[in-house]
């Protein structure tokens, strides 16, 4: 943990701010991280699915490179929650932590 963040671990932090600047909720979820990270497609509307929904065709992804990005947004969500700078959301991705927002700008947080 004392290696600095990786870029998937930032990209989480600035899609937190971002939905926390626009909507008041820096709630993200691992199909948010698969689709702006990895741009994987999705196979239904995503403002229609519940959260947690399954979104992707996995055949059209490929299901080993799916499970590889799913296992790292998971690891990569318990890596920021143990340091403290999201809550875990359990089963469905993470919530920007509200102590962490005075130092999670899109300009001074040291991504």
């Amino acid at each position: 943990m004392g290696r600095g963040l990786g870029h998937v671990q930032k990209a989480v932090l600035r899609i937190a701010l971002e939905k926390q600047l626009s909507s008041g909720s820096g709630q993200v979820y691992a199909r948010d991280v698969l689709t702006r990270v990895y741009g994987f497609p999705t196979a239904v509307a995503l403002d229609t699915a519940r959260p947690g929904a399954l979104v992707f065709d996995r055949r059209q992804i490929g299901v080993a490179r799916y499970r590889s990005a799913s296992t790292t947004v998971a690891r990569c969500f318990d890596r920021l929650a143990a340091r403290g700078l999201v809550e875990r959301m359990n089963g469905y991705g993470v919530r920007l932590y509200g102590p962490a927002l005075p130092h999670c700008t899109l300009y001074n947080y040291p991504f």
